[in-house]
């Protein structure tokens, strides 16, 4: 695994964070849920003008994205 965090995780090393969190890594799930999080969060903020809802819209994502990982396809 990269050493890069957040952003700079490439598409594979997303990939392989979903494999790992379908196989209940719960390190795997929080690696991949901060990964995700600041372009979750700026497509957020592209809807909601008001920061405190872009922000509890990205939760409610990534609360989906933890809750749905097992049905992930690649």
């Amino acid at each position: 695994m990269s050493s890069h965090t957040g952003e700079g995780l490439t598409p594979d090393e997303i990939d392989e964070l979903a494999r790992r969190a379908q196989e209940s890594d719960r390190a795997a799930l929080e690696e991949l849920l901060a990964a995700v999080r600041p372009r979750v969060l700026n497509v957020c903020r592209s809807v909601f003008p008001y920061t405190p809802d872009a922000e509890d819209a990205c939760q409610e994502a990534l609360l989906s994205i933890a809750t749905k990982v097992g049905s992930w396809g690649g």
